[in-house]
Order: structure tokens, then sequence, then C-alpha cells
């Protein structure tokens, strides 16, 4: 039986995890890391675009939604600081996510269309495979 297999994403995504980021540090903190499918690292570099943001566990609270909508809650927790090196990086994620959503949201959209029809494959499949 063949295993589940996601179409690939084309849209800037976010993963997210929780461990030690910190060698300075045995404390577990959130990583929101962006991923940007379209961009090159140099682009990425050349665009001067942070690509991950670690919380604090106690100011975390698992954002979900599109990239966007989680770099908006990041960035309302920083700018809560009075103080943090990393203000003016997610200023300028949010305006660089904001310059592409138009197209963002059409390739999300056909990202879930992608998905849907691999999961009525996978499951016809293994349907198919189960009757016979």
């Amino acid at each position: 039986m063949t295993n589940f297999k996601a179409p690939e994403k084309k849209h800037v995504y976010v993963n997210y995890n929780v461990g030690r980021y910190n060698l300075l540090s045995s404390k577990d903190v959130a990583q929101y890391s962006f991923r940007f499918p379209h961009l090159s690292q140099e682009e990425i570099k050349e665009l001067g675009i942070r690509t991950f943001y670690n919380l604090e566990l106690e100011e975390d609270y698992g954002f979900t939604g599109d990239a966007l909508d989680v770099a908006y809650e990041i960035k309302q927790i920083i700018d809560g600081y009075w103080m943090n090196s990393s203000k003016g990086d997610i200023e300028k994620l949010v305006e660089y996510l904001e310059s592409i959503e138009e197209d963002q949201a059409e390739l999300r959209e056909q990202y879930e269309i992608d998905y849907a029809k691999a999961k009525v494959d996978y499951w016809t499949e293994k349907y198919e495979k189960l009757t016979r």
C-alpha cells in the first residue's frame, strides 16, 4: 500500500517546533520558521529577510494560519517589548509578505485543491485494495 504523499507547497508557509535553540540556555522555546519555496537562500539574503523567530513558551499561543497571519502575531509580541533586536526584522518580513499576499493567496488555494485531490486519490486506492 502506498503512503500518502502531500503535494509540494509553492506558497510561503511556516514550520513550528518547540526545542532548545540557544546553546546558552536549557529552556525550550517555540520556533517559527518561515519557508519561501519561490526564493533561493541567496535571494532571501538579498531581501534581508529573517526566516526564523524564537518565542518564549509563555508568549507562544501556537499561532496558526497563513504566513502573514503568523508574522502579524509575532510582530504584535515583539512590538510589546520596550527593546528587541528583532523589531526591524519582523517589520521587514511583514512588509514583504504583504507585498506578495495576492499571489500567495492563489498559491494557497491551489495547494488546498491539490491536497484534497491527493487525499481522494489515496483513499480511493486504499479502498480499492481493501475491497478486492
